[in-house]
């Protein structure tokens, strides 16, 4: 598992796990999971964060999330 985090020049987070794994079906519907914990990870960066998750699936599985860097998410 790989975890890097970094804090771009336009005040951005860029946030990305990743792993070697099997991945994620090509077939699933991010307006529509049926996982629990997908759901709540995706509400919580759309909703909490107004940020945007964006998945890819080579060589294992790849989230990126980017979120705007507000000092009220340290409330």
């Amino acid at each position: 598992i790989k975890i890097s985090a970094r804090i771009q020049d336009d005040n951005e987070v860029l946030l990305e796990v990743a792993d070697n794994g099997i991945g994620i079906k090509e077939q699933v519907d991010w307006n529509n999971l049926k996982s629990l914990g997908l759901r709540l990870v995706k509400d919580l960066i759309e909703m909490q964060l107004d940020g945007s998750l964006e998945y890819q699936n080579n060589e294992g599985c790849r989230f990126i999330i980017r979120f705007k860097l507000n000092s009220n998410y340290t409330k």
